[in-house]
C-alpha cells in the first residue's frame, strides 16, 4: 500500500469504537502518557484506558506478534519515533497489542496482517498499513495522523501530563504479560495462577491464564499436522480440540467455537465430554460479555440439550 502522499483512504471508513468504551470505569478515563514509550495493552486497557483517552491524544496502535521480527522492528521504529518526538509534549501515544496473547481482540480489530499499524482519534480506529515501512514515511504519517487529530480538536496533553492518574496495573499481570512477550507460556501460566488465588474470578486474570494455556499447548504442536490429523480422524476430540486452538490462534474464532459445538452435537460418551470440556476452556479466552461468547454458549446449550 503506498502512504507517501497522506493516510490511506479507509480512514474515512474508520470504525467507530464508542460503544466499547462505553465500558470504561470513571477511575480509568485517560491513556498514560508519560513514563516508557509505548503501552503494552490488552483488551481491558484498550478498551477503559486507550480508546477513550483517544478523546485527547491520538493513539497509534501496533498489532504484532513476538513470533515475527519484522513486527519487532516496527515496534522498535515507532518507539524511537515516539522518544524523538514526545519529549516535550504528547503528540501521540503508542500502544502495542500482542495479537498471540490477545486474538480475540486482534480478531475483533479485524487484522489480518502481522503486523498491523492503526491510528486510533476520538474513538475510532483506521488500519494505516502493514507492514515495514522507511523512517522518513513513518514520519510522515504520523504527521498526517497528529494533523487530522488536530483537525478533530485531539491536541495532545502537552509536558506529557494527563488529566488524570491512570491506576497502575498489578506488578504481577505485568511479569505474567512480559512472560507472554518472552515466550515463556508456562511462566505466564504460573504468574497468573499466583494472581487468580488471590482475586478469584477476577475476569482480566481469567482471561489471561486461558490465553496463556492456549498459547502454551499451540507452542509444543504443529499446525499442519494438527490439520492433518483431524482430518484423518475427525471423530478424536482431542484431534477436534487442538485443531480449535490453532483456529482460535490465527483469529478464526467463530469457526473455532462452532467446530467444537457441532462435535458435541453429534457425538455421546467420553469423545463428547472432552470436547465439551475443552470449549468450557476455550471460553475463558473472551470476555464474558463478548457477543460470540455469548452465542457459543447458547449454541452449546442447544448441543446438550
Amino acid at each position: 500500500m503506498s502512504i507517501s502522499g497522506g493516510l490511506p483512504q479507509q480512514f474515512n471508513r474508520a470504525i467507530d469504537l464508542s460503544a466499547l468504551a462505553a465500558k470504561k470505569t470513571p477511575t480509568q478515563d485517560s491513556v498514560s502518557a508519560g513514563g516508557s514509550a509505548r503501552r503494552d495493552v490488552d483488551e481491558n486497557s484498550l478498551v477503559k484506558e486507550i480508546i477513550p483517552g483517544s478523546k485527547q491524544v491520538p493513539v497509534i496502535l501496533v498489532v504484532w506478534s513476538p513470533r515475527s521480527e519484522e513486527s519487532k522492528l516496527l515496534v522498535q521504529a515507532l518507539e524511537a519515533l515516539h522518544r524523538k518526538y514526545n519529549e516535550a509534549s504528547q503528540r501521540w501515544s503508542l500502544a502495542v497489542l500482542n495479537a498471540d496473547a490477545q486474538p480475540a481482540v486482534a480478531q475483533a480489530l479485524r487484522v489480518a496482517t502481522i503486523p498491523t499499524v492503526m491510528a486510533i482519534i476520538a474513538e475510532q480506529v483506521a488500519p494505516l498499513f502493514d507492514s515495514m515501512i522507511p523512517a522518513d514515511q513513518l514520519e510522515v504519517v504520523l504527521n498526517k495522523v497528529v494533523e487530522l487529530a488536530a483537525e478533530q480538536g485531539v491536541n495532545g496533553i502537552s509536558n506529557g501530563v494527563p488529566n488524570e492518574q491512570v491506576i497502575p496495573d498489578d506488578p504481577d499481570l505485568v511479569i505474567a504479560d512480559q512472560a507472554l512477550e518472552d515466550g515463556d507460556f508456562q511462566g505466564a501460566i504460573t504468574t497468573f495462577e499466583k494472581v487468580l488465588a488471590r482475586k478469584p474470578g477476577d475476569p482480566e486474570v481469567t482471561q489471561g491464564l486461558a490465553n496463556a494455556k492456549l498459547l502454551l499447548r499451540t507452542s509444543l504442536a504443529d499446525v499442519t499436522a494438527a490439520q492433518a490429523a483431524v482430518l484423518a480422524n475427525p471423530e478424536d476430540a482431542k484431534a477436534q480440540a487442538l485443531a480449535a486452538d490453532f483456529e482460535i490462534l490465527s483469529g478464526q474464532a467463530e469457526a473455532a467455537l462452532d467446530r467444537l459445538i457441532q462435535f458435541i452435537s453429534s457425538n455421546q460418551g467420553a469423545q463428547r465430554d472432552i470436547a465439551r470440556t475443552h470449549l468450557l476452556e476455550l471460553f475463558q479466552n473472551f470476555a464474558p460479555t463478548e457477543p460470540i461468547l455469548t452465542a457459543a454458549r447458547s449454541a452449546l446449550s442447544k448441543a446438550l440439550f
